[in-house]
């Protein structure tokens, strides 16, 4: 194996992100017979999928509301992500593992010398047992199939312990994300219809205005939890029962109603052709839970989740491979259009 070079311009014995992701890239780097890796790299990370395992490496970056710039930004980030994905997933995350140069200045998978990074590791779990593989496969689901899943999101959040936050705090956060998101879909470069957005987001201010009273009472019976924060089908496993990939980065971002996280997912199965089964996983929660909320709260919270999903999507535009794509700027105005739906219904 090649001895690492140094980063051009950097301290002596620096490692680049290049040559990490190399090493990993190789099957020879794993202890456990692979015959090969599989590679996605995402916005934050590169996973690396052996036939058993999964290893996640964070990618060196600073955003408006995290950096993971040094060795120890991206080993708290990845003991958190572990921490929290318990939750849902215990047998899943195995966790965290060291990054390691050897005394020869070569790579190795665990601990030696140096450590230089670190990896999440986790279980690899089958594709064609993902909700999102079933459904855009036009796959029958039964209700027996969706239960085990359905009834670990149900029990989480029955004993989650509710968050310390005021009616006017609460209130006050889901007007703001609203202007925020309504604001940034409104940039030049996006070339959106401006009418169109700002009736999806006048119709969601009028919402917060006139239903204080219903938003207050999630407060008062305790349903404002620090959630999943992106259940998406994408990340529901079927069997064994799994929720994995919570939002990790920011705890304000996984604080919401009970109701919020799961509109998320019915908006999601909505939008891939299967709203059933997103109204299922709700059904089953309510049935469970006795919470009894009304049809009109969750319809806000599903218009409130596809503008936020709408934003997200535009703004791959903004990456030199994705600006000629014209899919991104088809699923924005679905978004668009399924938000604005949502508060018309």
């Amino acid at each position: 194996m090649n001895t690492i070079k140094d980063e051009a311009g950097a301290a002596p014995g620096t490692i680049t992100l290049e040559e990490k992701v190399a090493f990993l890239k190789s099957p020879e780097t794993y202890s456990t017979s692979t015959g090969r890796v599989e590679t996605v790299k995402t916005h934050m990370s590169w996973v690396f999928l052996t036939e058993q395992y999964v290893y996640k490496l964070k990618i060196p970056f600073r955003y408006d509301h995290m950096q993971l710039l040094t060795p120890q930004d991206r080993y708290k980030n990845c003991r958190e992500e572990v921490r929290l994905n318990k939750r849902l997933a215990d047998d899943i995350y195995l966790g965290i593992i060291p990054l390691s140069v050897d005394k020869e200045g070569r790579l190795r998978l665990g601990r030696g010398e140096r450590i230089t990074d670190w990896l999440v590791k986790m279980k690899r779990l089958s594709a064609d047992r993902m909700l999102k593989h079933r459904i855009t496969a036009a796959q029958a689901l039964s209700e027996e199939e969706l239960k085990p899943a359905a009834r670990l999101l149900a029990d989480f959040y029955m004993k989650a312990e509710p968050e310390a936050v005021t009616h006017k705090e609460y209130c006050q956060q889901l007007e703001e994300a609203v202007e925020h998101t309504c604001r940034e879909l409104h940039a030049p470069e996006f070339e959106l219809q401006q009418t169109d957005l700002t009736a999806v987001c006048r119709k969601q201010l009028a919402f917060i205005r006139d239903n204080k009273g219903l938003l207050s009472s999630r407060i008062d019976k305790g349903k404002i939890i620090e959630g999943h924060g992106d259940l998406k089908p994408d990340h529901i496993c079927l069997s064994p029962p799994a929720v994995i990939d919570c939002l990790e980065f920011d705890k304000q971002l996984r604080i919401l109603d009970i109701l919020d996280d799961l509109s998320f997912l019915s908006l999601e199965c909505e939008r891939l052709g299967s709203p059933g089964v997103g109204s299922f996983f709700m059904r089953h929660y309510i049935q469970k839970s006795g919470d009894n909320p009304p049809q009109h709260l969750i319809n806000f919270y599903k218009s409130y989740r596809a503008a936020i999903r709408a934003l997200l999507t535009i703004r791959h535009l903004r990456e030199q491979q994705y600006r000629n794509d014209p899919k991104w700027r088809r699923k924005t105005l679905r978004y668009l259009e399924m938000a604005d739906t949502y508060l018309t219904a």
